[in-house]
């Protein structure tokens, strides 16, 4: 950080290193956030949200420099989450949607693009969730069910981070309808097709996740989900 900071100072004009300093900010951020340090995590995310700003408006044409500022701003919405103040974290998370989305539009076969889409509708979907707003954190989880498929599809299973954001969807999107039948919010007449859709994307779910499994290339997290998804007990509803 100190070196890097020191090459900006020295030509402070310069956007390669004025993007350079703002990641050290954000591996800093990142290092506090680790740690549970939420005061230097976010006063360093807040620096490498204004520099983004910065850079972004000096160039926005580059979508490279545009995603950065959407990062920024869904490290900051991260922060917000953590410490429970959920109207900045949403402030945060609907502006990182907001320029992710304008990312994909414009760039849509570009498959970083279209993952940071699904992650920024994951991020919306689980705060809605635990805001208990369960309607909108459904439908936030379905769309990104929904292009974390295609990304499973068009990576063939085979990038780890885009096979869990999959089976992660498939999991979230079970639950909250399995929630909602148990509240009697799904009509009796469309309870037997939802039961039906959930066992499908679970089992969507599970067979995306296996074969790494077998490959030992899951960690903790992910092979705890995978046995979720394989419990069938859960359908005992």
């Amino acid at each position: 950080f100190r070196i890097m900071k020191e090459i900006y100072q020295s030509s402070p004009e310069n956007l390669s290193y004025k993007n350079g300093l703002a990641i050290s900010y954000s591996k800093l951020g990142g290092i506090y956030e680790a740690t549970g340090d939420w005061k230097n995590a976010l006063e360093n995310y807040q620096e490498y949200n204004r520099l983004e700003k910065e850079i972004y408006q000096s160039s926005p044409e580059n979508l490279s420099y545009k995603n950065g500022l959407a990062i920024s701003y869904s490290k900051l919405g991260g922060i917000y989450e953590a410490t429970g103040e959920w109207k900045n974290a949403l402030e945060n998370y609907q502006e990182d949607f907001r320029i992710t989305k304008e990312i994909y539009q414009s760039s849509p076969e570009n498959l970083n693009y279209k993952n940071g889409l699904a992650i920024s509708y994951e991020k919306l979907g689980a705060l809605y969730l635990e805001r208990k707003e369960v309607e909108k954190a459904l439908d936030h989880f379905e769309k990104s069910r929904e292009l974390s498929m295609d990304l499973w599809k068009s990576t063939q299973g085979q990038i780890v981070s885009v096979t869990y954001g999959f089976a992660y969807d498939s999991w979230q999107v079970s639950d909250i309808l399995k929630e909602m039948i148990q509240n009697g919010e799904v009509d009796e007449a469309d309870i037997a097709s939802k039961k039906e859709s959930i066992k499908a994307m679970r089992r969507e779910g599970y067979e995306a996740l296996r074969p790494l499994a077998e490959a030992e290339a899951l960690q903790q997290n992910q092979l705890a989900l995978l046995q979720e998804l394989a419990d069938e007990s859960w359908y005992d509803f």
